[in-house]
């Protein structure tokens, strides 16, 4: 035996419809949120990246008595950096590190010290 199907009343319908209207209305505002947050820790990863590679460059002009404008190599500073490697742009750039004396760069606009 099977049991009947029970119709929904009118109230029941508005309650439901009332309740899709509110989640709907609440993604439409968390997900933008979600989107720039992910983009905002995105450029902070890249910038603490270039602070990482900045301090290399430091240390590796400290220890070997550079001076401004003395051209540091990847495989200079690469020691200094985590796993000894330079790291990557989360979002794809390409990072230059330009001689001592002069921030490190991503090429990603927005992405800088």
């Amino acid at each position: 035996m099977s049991k009947p199907k029970q119709k929904l009343s009118r109230n029941q319908l508005a309650c439901i419809a009332a309740i899709i209207c509110i989640c709907g209305a609440l993604l439409a505002v968390v997900i933008p949120k979600f989107v720039q947050a992910r983009k905002t820790a995105i450029v902070n990863a890249c910038i603490n990246y270039l602070t990482q590679i900045d301090g290399a460059k430091e240390q590796w002009a400290f220890e070997h008595h550079a001076k401004i404008g003395d051209v540091v190599k990847t495989n200079d500073i690469a020691p200094d950096l985590y796993k000894g490697k330079i790291p990557n742009c989360p979002d794809g750039g390409i990072y230059t590190i330009n001689p001592i004396g002069s921030n490190p760069v991503c090429s990603i606009p927005g992405h800088s010290l």
